[in-house]
């Protein structure tokens, strides 16, 4: 190689006992800049699969650049070697990995200066679930934050692929309004400090709590509108309750609104007054005490016990109802407080193989009833007796 060519030489010398090692690895100006744009491209991939739609324009140019720069080395890119390939290849992967932690890496939350607190000021948290309006990288992470962060990028680009359908997520709108209900009815009784918390959305319970501790609110009830204790461990994990307690703040939560006698109430009347009695009926849950409670309230109604189905498993479910020769069939998703993803494109679309046999309809999620408000109160006052 000529002098001309020769970029950069990084030599390393090492002395054991007299004896020099020497190792020697070359870079030239092409092997340089393909590192380069290994890297300037790492980081390129992780952001097309992320950004919104509406970004993608932005990545023209620099598609454009790359076409020009391969097509300009393009002799000595044949003549890369399997180590320069293999380190080339790893700095792709290191930028594209540091990209999706940056973008998903999650928000530390510190507790605000506890200054005025008072016994007299009471705060209620309305905490659900919740799902992204319209489609933003970071919050994609709430439907895959579990995933290691070499594949959440792959994800939110599934997820976004949802949301090019979805448009706009209901699922906010459709808890919020039960969240008001149980407002309007609480503010009745005591003016208390209410906030709302989402499990994937803003606010989140770590901002709601800040925000009952700004106030001077002594103590924090949280109304869990969820079908499981998860946020209790949640806080527990992110907020010191022992410095909270020693600074004169009390939270507590409620009973998961899933569990009251009130919810299952609710979702069976609503079956109940259906103008349509159907003969296959899908319950799509784990069987629990909840669950089986409202299978055993529709039977009681006159339902047949084998028209009832517990499962999360769709085919399995469907397959017994085509022995049973059904072909009016009603969905119940018990999983989702409100209609989001799940409800509105996954469930839709694992039924829709069945609908040209059988006519479906679906309960995308608990919905709105003033039951469930009533469920929620019932729960805060249980809860305020403790």
């Amino acid at each position: 190689m000529s002098g001309k060519d020769w970029l950069c030489s990084i030599m390393v010398t090492f002395k054991i006992n007299n004896i020099s090692l020497l190792f020697g690895i070359k870079f030239y100006g092409g092997d340089i800049l393909l590192i380069l744009l290994s890297i300037f491209w790492g980081i390129m991939i992780c952001l097309i699969l992320c950004a919104p739609y509406s970004y993608y324009f932005l990545f023209i140019p620099m598609l454009l650049f790359t076409v020009i720069f391969l097509f300009i080395y393009r002799k000595k890119i044949k003549k890369i070697k399997i180590l320069e390939f293999i380190l080339i290849f790893a700095c792709f992967i290191f930028s594209y990995f540091i990209t999706s932690f940056i973008i998903f890496k999650p928000v530390k939350y510190m507790l605000p200066n506890i200054s005025i607190i008072s016994t007299n000021k009471e705060a209620v948290i309305f905490y659900c679930e919740g799902e992204m309006e319209k489609y933003t990288p970071y919050y994609s992470n709430y439907f895959f934050k579990d995933a290691p962060y070499i594949l959440k990028p792959i994800y939110a680009f599934q997820i976004k692929q949802k949301y090019k359908i979805l448009k706009v997520n209901p699922k906010i709108n459709e808890l919020t309004k039960v969240a008001e209900d149980v407002r309007s009815s609480l503010l009745n009784y005591k003016p208390y400090f209410f906030y709302i918390a989402f499990s994937g959305y803003y606010p989140e319970i770590n901002s709601a709590i800040n925000s009952a501790i700004l106030d001077g609110c002594g103590s924090i009830t949280i109304i869990n509108y969820t079908k499981s204790r998860a946020i209790e461990d949640v806080v527990k994990n992110q907020i010191d309750l022992e410095y909270l307690y020693k600074m004169g703040i009390k939270i507590k939560f409620t009973e998961p609104i899933y569990n009251s006698n009130l919810f299952a109430e609710s979702i069976s009347n609503r079956v109940k007054n259906m103008p349509i009695k159907y003969d296959g009926i899908i319950i799509v849950d784990e069987v629990t005490d909840t669950s089986s409670n409202i299978k055993s309230s529709l039977i009681y109604s006159g339902y047949f016990d084998d028209n009832i189905i517990i499962d999360m498993n769709v085919d399995s479910s469907m397959e017994k109802f085509k022995k049973l020769n059904s072909t009016n069939i009603l969905y119940i998703n018990l999983l989702d407080a409100g209609s989001g993803i799940r409800g509105e494109i996954d469930l839709p679309n694992r039924f829709k193989k069945y609908s040209t046999d059988m006519k479906i309809t679906g309960m995308n999620s608990w919905g709105y009833d003033k039951n469930l408000v009533k469920a929620c109160i019932y729960e805060f006052l249980s809860c305020s007796l403790k």
